[in-house]
């Protein structure tokens, strides 16, 4: 007990200690540093875990500025107005020089569709052509046309034409003939050297004619009709026909020109034609615009009675043409016309079945030219004639070509209309 009361003492002693020394020290503090106003206590920072939700947004955009507008307008408006006045009659003095510098533009301009041939090509070629006689004895002809000179060698230059055997030549043609007995055959070789080029007719609109600045002996030569046709009791080349005559003067109807006739009949054929392989005649002109098709001696007849019905001399050429995507050579026709200009008369090509319009390939040459004399016309499409006098003949024919000498030079795109 007396242990206890001890131990109270001791610890109200310190007690009193603490206190005194506490309250001492506080004074001191105050006195030292003067009292701070109290701050709101800071809580302490709390970590937030925000769950995101996924939202659609519609952007809305502020309205556009129609930049240009305006000036897009003005374009429109002046470019109206611009073929307004060229197709007004009254503003024809002030526009015609524009128009013929448009129309040659659009004549001119880069083909989307063309053909690449060599600017020049010197070739050698020899043909050969075999008879078989497959019954009686039999006498044979060949009659072939000389390769021709044209035009100041500008167009093909022949450096020789020559055969084996030889033959008969006389008035353009040349001859061969003999006599083959049953299961026997003759060959001819005939070989051509030519120099060939490429060449585009160019017409400027402001040179351009129409019919009646056309040479009249050129007229009188090739407006008739031509080749009369026994097994069809009428003319292949046939201006005259009523058929021929209402198209062409619907194709030609409104054209001011030789050149714009031409070029409207060329377009209609090229789209109302197509090319199938003919016999070894060809058919005439009523039956080719009746099929709307026919080889290139057919659209060819078709296209001659067409620009002779509307006034434009036309006639046929022929010769061999080499075909690049058949790597072969094989017989051609085409059309040569008239067109008068300011500084006379030009003689063009027009190929129908190929598309080209006052063009001529370099990989084409002509042997026969038509003079309007329908009885040469008929003779070359005869190359053969045979008769025997132990029966009826019965023979075989077979024709080759063989190229040995081939060089090309330079390149020219033609346009394939």
């Amino acid at each position: 007990m007396q242990k206890f009361n001890n131990t109270f003492a001791t610890f109200n002693l310190m007690n009193s200690f603490y206190s005194e020394n506490q309250r001492r020290t506080n004074t001191s503090y105050s006195q030292s540093r003067p009292t701070r106003p109290s701050q709101p206590r800071v809580q302490p920072r709390k970590i937030q875990y925000e769950v995101y939700q996924e939202y659609q947004y519609e952007r809305v955009h502020p309205p556009k500025r129609n930049k240009g507008g305006g000036a897009w307008l003005v374009i429109l408006v002046l470019i109206i107005a611009f073929i307004l006045i060229m197709y007004m009659p009254q503003f024809d003095p002030y526009t015609a020089g524009i128009k013929s510098k448009l129309k040659d533009l659009w004549e001119n301009r880069p083909p989307l569709i063309y053909r690449e041939y060599p600017e020049t090509l010197e070739f050698t070629l020899e043909r050969t052509f075999t008879i078989a006689c497959l019954g009686n004895d039999l006498e044979y002809s060949l009659i072939l046309s000389s390769p021709l000179e044209l035009a100041d060698n500008s167009m093909q230059d022949v450096l020789e034409f020559s055969s084996t055997p030889n033959g008969i030549s006389k008035e353009g043609w040349v001859e061969w003939s003999g006599q083959l007995m049953s299961g026997k055959t003759a060959n001819i070789i005939v070989k051509y050297h030519i120099i060939t080029h490429t060449y585009i007719w160019r017409i400027n609109t402001e040179d351009q004619l129409d019919i009646d600045a056309i040479n009249n002996s050129l007229k009188e030569r090739y407006l008739h009709d031509e080749w009369f046709n026994e097994d069809i009791g009428g003319y292949m080349i046939a201006p005259n026909s009523t058929d021929i005559i209402e198209l062409s003067e619907k194709l030609t109807e409104g054209k001011s020109t030789v050149y714009d006739k031409l070029k409207s009949i060329f377009s209609y054929m090229r789209k109302n034609f197509r090319y199938v392989t003919g016999n070894s005649m060809p058919q005439d002109a009523l039956t080719t615009l009746a099929e709307k098709s026919g080889d290139c001696d057919d659209q060819s007849i078709l296209f001659i009675s067409l620009c002779r019905a509307a006034g434009i001399p036309a006639w046929l050429e022929l010769g061999l043409q080499y075909d690049s995507s058949k790597d072969s050579w094989g017989g051609h026709a085409w059309t040569q016309v008239v067109v008068p200009t300011k500084k006379g008369d030009v003689i063009a090509t027009i190929d129908v079945v190929n598309g080209e319009f006052l063009a001529r390939s370099a990989y084409k040459f002509a042997d026969f030219t038509d003079e309007g004399d329908g009885h040469a016309l008929a003779q070359h499409y005869t190359l053969w004639t045979y008769s025997s006098h132990h029966g009826t003949p019965n023979a075989q024919f077979f024709e080759d070509y063989e190229v040995t000498q081939w060089e090309k030079t330079g390149n020219v795109k033609v346009r394939a209309d």
